[in-house]
């Protein structure tokens, strides 16, 4: 009998720990499943506190469309990549005049922030990713920049010179994070029909 309760309680024990993980994938499975589920805080599995997010968010506007992204994180950003090849909108960055744009373009070009690129990104003409990698995002920090997106679709909302934000739902974010150890951690996360997207650096 004895040997019975302690396999109980070594039992319970290791169910109590295993908890917390097993939320977190729940949720991240959720958050993948939809993405309207933005994450508002990071939970972390190892110390079970919460954290603040990487905020991003896709502005439509004229003659430049931009991307605004928010460190609330306690890690530092070494790069954030866009990729928009299954966005609703089948988007394209349009940065001349000539190419898979249409009529007008607008290229790269830092807005805010107090971010530094390592280098400045020359995106092409009708290029579906944009890698940007800093050589200080700090924590708490933030970072704007505009171009121009425009939409393939046959019809849309606002023609294939706007883009309405529900088009850029399904574009992927991909953030490396460093700790304050230096460890690197890749985390993605999802546009959603709001145009914004979260991820976490726990």
């Amino acid at each position: 009998m004895k040997t019975l309760i302690c396999s109980a309680a070594s039992l319970a024990a290791s169910l109590a720990v295993s908890v917390a993980p097993l939320a977190s994938l729940a949720f991240a499975t959720a958050h993948a499943k939809d993405p309207d589920a933005l994450v508002d805080t990071c939970v972390s599995t190892s110390s079970d506190t919460e954290q603040q997010p990487l905020r991003a968010r896709f502005i439509e506007s004229a003659p430049r469309d931009q991307f605004v992204f928010e460190n609330l994180t306690d890690s530092s950003i070494k790069s954030i990549t866009l990729d928009l090849d299954d966005s609703v909108g089948a988007l394209i960055f349009d940065t001349t005049e000539s190419g898979a744009g249409v009529e007008v373009f607008q290229p790269f070009r830092i807005e805010a922030g107090n971010a530094d690129l390592s280098m400045m990104p020359a995106p092409a003409d009708g290029d579906t990713q944009l890698q940007l990698d800093f050589d200080s995002f700090p924590p708490k920090g933030s970072f704007a920049f505009s171009i121009d997106v425009d939409d393939q679709l046959t019809e849309s909302d606002l023609g294939q010179i706007r883009v309405a934000g529900s088009e850029v739902a399904g574009a992927l974010l991909q953030v490396t994070f460093a700790d304050a150890s230096g460890k690197l951690v890749l985390r993605e996360a999802v546009f959603s029909a709001g145009a914004r997207a979260t991820a976490c650096a726990t």
